[in-house]
């Protein structure tokens, strides 16, 4: 049953509300998490649900790209039919207020800090005092509220850390073994927020079940949070241009806000653009070597100079490479051959890829970058990172699986030099990008907490047996929810 089937058979009186809490308004033309709320966003209107989203500051303040870019996203937002408000943290007032006005039957935490300012307040509103009602940690009411994981934090934390120090392709070698264990602060705080929710939504199957093993069955019969997958969805495939109208060249998305693009561009950069076009001359002497485009949001000065560090862009140019800046719309990845990624760490789903795709444009990356996305694919180097998604292996458009700067170099020129080769990857990228990115599977997701909203004796049963999530609300145990006020109080004296 679609959202729509589900909120009619149901009825529920005065509509489903639902309010989603970012710490920046969602930037559509920024980053692929954007996307992802705004196609939430966008489902749950079409469905019929009163949706309300805030950020903790108002768009268009200070100028600048960042405050152009802030006030965009809150403008699509409101296009897309979304109410929007300002909420900052530590400010339970405005939040109860805020509440008040929406009564919203769900709560999306847009990733783990908005849970941890945001969930004890909403937890507080539902009993109609303090908080302090809930010490005993069970509460029979109130909205469902939903951890919007976007990525595993903890684990790309750790991917990250395992390549500092070495160098680019030992530092690849380490994170594809890297996993975050019981010493992780990040871990904690992403287990105990996962346990504290009703539902979790993960952003691929591979991180759904990473997120059911942290819910945990501690107690026999504990349900724990109730965790679905809610990827992306893609419609209005636009026909893509043919190999004449593409230019010899290569590209690179991501913005520069993001630690796992800015180390690729870097590496891209001071190793493997050179090591491409070599490659790309043995194979062809008569064509002249390819070129390198990188996109990417938030483009600043300083950004730039630790991506060139010390290279002057005159001497990039030269070497084939153009920081390009900001890419207006995806459909920029149909000018090239390529969606070059060489991701050395991340988690979650890339988008970029699925972008590239649905503009018929094959993609070379690590296995970093197929994470979530390809069907249980190991990695080269035998650790085998999870990858449960709804493309083949043998119906990538690209190659996925180049973990290392020779496998990334060679798969690239090659791409970039046999027309064949190019034409028979190409032909199967939007049809890759159709079978991940279904907008059936992708409502499908949200499904279950829409379903407990609308069901307040199933949400209070599913409670009853949650005894993770009644022991972290217990109140000896709430320490995000005692700091979150420390904070308060001391910012309120400050201002006294």
């Amino acid at each position: 049953m679609s959202l729509a089937g589900l909120l009619r058979a149901r009825r529920p009186a005065g509509g489903l509300r639902a309010l989603i809490t970012c710490l920046k308004w969602p930037e559509e033309d920024g980053s692929a998490a954007g996307v992802r709320t705004l196609g939430i966003v966008r489902s749950l209107v079409a469905a019929g649900t009163r949706v309300t989203v805030t950020a903790a500051s108002e768009a268009g303040g200070g100028g600048g790209a960042a405050s152009e870019g802030q006030a965009r996203a809150r403008t699509a937002l409101r296009t897309a039919g979304a109410s929007t408000a300002c909420l900052p943290p530590n400010d339970s007032p405005r939040l109860a207020a805020l509440l008040g006005s929406v009564r919203p039957g769900v709560v999306v935490f847009d990733r783990l800090a908005c849970e941890e300012m945001f969930s004890h307040g909403v937890r507080a509103w539902a009993e109609g005092a303090d908080g302090s009602g809930a010490s005993g940690g069970f509460l029979p009411g109130g909205p469902v509220t939903v951890l919007d994981m976007q990525d595993c934090h903890s684990v790309r934390a750790a991917r990250e850390a395992a390549t500092r120090g070495r160098s680019w392709g030992e530092g690849l070698a380490a994170a594809l073994g890297a996993w975050p264990d019981a010493s992780s602060t990040l871990l904690q705080r992403e287990m105990a927020a996962v346990r504290r929710s009703d539902c979790v939504w993960a952003v691929s199957d591979s991180e759904a079940r990473t997120a059911k093993a942290w819910a945990g069955d501690q107690c026999g019969s504990d349900h724990g949070a109730l965790v679905s997958t809610v990827g992306f969805a893609m419609s209005n495939f636009p026909p893509p241009r043919p190999l004449e109208q593409r230019s010899r060249s290569a590209a690179m998305i991501g913005t520069f806000l993001h630690a796992p693009n800015l180390d690729a561009v870097r590496w891209a950069v001071h190793e493997l653009w050179p090591m491409v076009a070599r490659e790309a001359r043995r194979l062809d002497p008569s064509r002249p070597a390819p070129r390198l485009a990188v996109y990417g949001s938030h483009m600043t000065d300083k950004a730039v100079a630790r991506v060139l560090s010390g290279t002057s862009r005159s001497a990039l140019r030269d070497a084939g490479i153009t920081l390009e800046g900001f890419a207006p719309s995806p459909d920029v990845l149909g000018e090239h051959r390529i969606l070059f990624a060489p991701l050395r760490f991340g988690a979650g789903v890339k988008g970029k890829v699925l972008d590239a795709w649905r503009a018929g444009t094959p993609v070379v990356t690590t296995s970093f970058g197929a994470e979530g996305i390809c069907q249980d694919a190991p990695s080269s180097s035998g650790v085998g990172i999870p990858k449960r998604g709804g493309v083949e292996q043998a119906r990538w458009s690209g190659f996925w699986q180049c973990d290392s700067a020779e496998l990334l170099a060679t798969a690239a020129a090659e791409l970039l030099t046999h027309d064949e080769m190019w034409q028979a990857h190409a032909d199967r990228a939007q049809a890759a990008a159709r079978a991940f990115a279904d907008p059936a599977r992708f409502e499908a997701g949200m499904e279950g907490a829409l379903q407990l909203a609308l069901d307040p004796e199933a949400l209070l049963e599913r409670r009853r047996s949650n005894h993770g999530q009644t022991l972290l609300w217990q109140s000896q145990l709430r320490a995000t929810s005692f700091m979150s006020r420390f904070i308060e109080l001391k910012e309120q004296s400050r201002k006294g």
